[in-house]
């Protein structure tokens, strides 16, 4: 089910395409699915603002005023009322557990408004660190802040070999810690490291410090369900809020009123420095440029399966504005992704897949903003028929966002390959030649109609000279990338999602090579989707088939 959900300021003011619900409602959802959902959602900068989401549907059509279905109140804060409440369980003593709301962060609230008048009625919210803090909550609404101090949790069986089956490790640092109403009686807690200072163990009444390093590959986060009828429960889940696990990986374990979600390793590599992975496939940049590396591993304690996936991203970000200002952010990122799957009788799959995800959002939007930027996407893919949508002509229709996601299965990806290993040095020459062609096309009038050269390029001449370097330079990467690719496809994953990743980056150098994996993959699949959404929009989207493909050729 698609719809539009905005959240935190970006990838915190958020808009997303994902439902953060669905690991709730539906956690057996296949992996395919999941893994699709890391590039779903972008952000403003982390600052004080309150926003209105339009939650109606509006089709392939932009929609004006439809308030049908409320709204989503976005309300950031940089303070709030924090965590008051003591253990209800007993914890070891000497034992540094506790998380505190990190002074000087955002706190964002996300909660469901039916009118704009309910919505500035709403009293300024408080984190729910009790569970009699979520009656007067909607389902669906939550809350997403940074907290820093110690989680405290159970071993599993990875860490037995350090320190036996019944020791309580303690970690130190700063956390993401994400909670939501996703029905009348039930919460979701979710909680990710951002940064570990240390880590100890506490075994055979001894306190012993691992270092930094033992939870270097065990990048550990906790995400649970709870039954807030249940008074246990309920305990468990103020315990959580407040950094103790124990309570809750026990009563999990005992079949009671508390679940496990899912639990996740991850290690990230790469030169991407602000990055972080948690709040139910949530994933955030911030004024970094680059590639990332990661391993994640996740146990699904409902089905029993366990899955390992390796990602390779490349980021491509821009923001503006700020505390006195409008905001305004775009992204251009690529992910490609290696999976195995295990099931608890032993069962295997595996497979791999990318996705293209090019963002734009502000605070302030307009009818020249969406015109502008749906240029840009068009000058980045080569897809004219986007500028068919009829764009009603406002100048004030408050925060907006648009996203274009191209999603390629595996079965498009093997295409990719055995086209690129086929032809082997001649490839290259192959697909410059068919880009060439649509260079001549497109300056074939003279002038440069969707501004994809620099704004310090005034000659069309070097304009065109430089746009035929820049791709066919993009060209030549692209096919040694595939080549790499289908050698360490099944021999070295980690390697072959960095030079997925690395294939992404130059697939988006321009909308003469975005179009060339158009060409390429015409007989295979490659699910193509634009949405729009924001206070006064009503939420757009639309699949962009074969059919309306525009390619230069």
């Amino acid at each position: 089910m698609f719809f539009v959900k905005f959240v935190l300021s970006a990838f915190l003011l958020i808009a997303s395409q994902t439902a953060v619900a669905e690991p709730l409602g539906n956690p057996s959802a296949g992996l395919r699915h999941l893994i699709f959902k890391f590039g779903g959602l972008f952000l403003l900068d982390y600052d004080r603002s309150e926003h209105l989401i339009n939650q109606t549907d509006g089709g392939d059509s932009i929609v004006l005023d439809d308030y049908r279905n409320g709204f989503r109140l976005i309300q950031n804060e940089t303070k709030a009322l924090g965590i008051d409440i003591a253990f209800n369980f007993a914890i070891p003593t000497n034992v540094p557990v506790g998380l505190d709301l990190l002074a000087g962060t955002n706190v964002s609230f996300d909660r469901f408004a039916p009118t704009r008048d309910a919505a500035s009625k709403m009293q300024k919210p408080r984190l729910p660190s009790r569970a009699p803090d979520l009656t007067d909550w909607s389902e669906g609404d939550n809350v997403l802040f940074l907290a820093r101090g110690g989680v405290g949790f159970s071993v599993g069986a990875d860490w037995n070999h350090v320190a036996g089956p019944a020791a309580y490790f303690f970690a130190e640092g700063d956390w993401y810690v994400y909670i939501e109403k996703y029905s009348p009686n039930h919460a979701y807690v979710k909680v990710t490291n951002s940064q570990i200072l240390s880590l100890g163990v506490v075994g055979n009444s001894v306190v012993a410090g691992l270092g930094i390093e033992a939870f270097k590959e065990a990048d550990q986060g906790f995400s649970f369900r709870y039954d807030l009828n249940d008074p246990t429960a309920a305990k468990a889940y103020e315990d959580a809020i407040r950094g103790n696990f124990e309570p809750s990986e026990k009563f999990a374990d005992a079949g009671t009123f508390v679940s496990r979600a899912a639990t996740n390793q991850t290690a990230w590599l790469g030169l991407v420095r602000y990055w972080y992975f948690g709040v139910p496939f949530l994933a955030s940049i911030n004024g970094n440029t680059g590639q990332i590396h990661s391993r994640t591993s996740v146990l699904n304690h409902e089905n029993g399966n366990r899955s390992t996936i390796y990602s390779g991203l490349y980021v491509d970000h821009l923001r503006t504005g700020g505390w006195l200002s409008k905001h305004a952010m775009s992204i251009n990122n690529f992910i490609g992704s290696r999976y195995i799957e295990k099931g608890p009788n032993g069962q295997i799959s595996s497979g791999y897949l990318g996705q293209y995800l090019w963002a734009w959002e502000s605070s302030k939007g307009s009818y020249r903003k969406i015109h502008k930027h749906l240029a840009a996407l068009v000058a980045k893919t080569g897809l004219e028929s986007l500028l068919s949508i009829n764009i009603p002509e406002e100048n004030k229709l408050g925060y907006l966002n648009m996203q274009f996601q191209a999603n390629l299965p595996q079965e498009t990806v093997d295409l990719l390959m055995e086209w690129a290993t086929g032809f082997q040095e001649t490839g290259a020459d192959l697909l410059m030649q068919s880009s060439q062609k649509g260079i001549e096309t497109y300056f074939s009038a003279g002038q440069d109609s969707l501004g994809i050269c620099e704004a310090s390029v005034q000659d069309i001449g070097e304009c065109k000279a430089r746009m035929v370097r820049e791709t066919r330079r993009a060209t030549r990467k692209l096919m040694l990338q595939l080549k790499a690719m289908a050698v360490t496809k099944n021999t070295d994953f980690p390697a072959f999602v960095r030079h997925f990743g690395e294939f992404g980056k130059q697939m988006a150098t321009n909308r003469f090579t975005f179009s060339q994996i158009l060409e390429l993959t015409q007989k295979a699949p490659l699910e193509m989707t634009f949405s729009m959404g924001g206070e006064r929009i009503s939420i757009l989207r639309k699949v962009i088939t074969r059919s309306q493909n525009q390619l230069l050729q």
